[in-house]
């Protein structure tokens, strides 16, 4: 038996590139790639951070100690200003990072 072609129900919605219900599909994908990419990039980000911290202490465990001792004793001893201070010097930095490993990781980026 014949059926007239306006008369055909889809089993499955078609998307606006003609592929059949992938939108949610693709969607999850692009979220979870965009979540790796990120994650990917903080991970590198403080680990350059422990790589300074590494080279302060001679690349040594002991001397990476001893500073990040040297550290937190002053950043306790320190007054609400200079811990500010402190604290911006450290997104800056941060933020300054972040662009550099993203611009070196460019083709890592997901597209849409």
């Amino acid at each position: 038996m014949l059926v007239h072609p306006d008369r055909v129900q889809p089993d499955h919605e078609v998307s606006a590139s003609g592929r059949p219900g992938r939108g949610v599909n693709d969607l999850a994908f692009l979220i979870l790639d965009v979540a790796a990419f990120v994650a990917g990039t903080l991970l590198i980000t403080w680990g350059l951070f422990l790589f300074a911290f590494l080279c302060l202490g001679g690349f040594s465990l002991g001397g990476m100690m001893h500073q990040l001792a040297n550290l937190s004793s002053r950043y306790l001893a320190a007054d609400a200003e200079r811990v500010r201070s402190f604290q911006m010097l450290l997104v800056v930095s941060h933020l300054i990072l972040s662009c550099a490993i993203i611009f070196l990781r460019r083709h890592r980026i997901p597209h849409v």
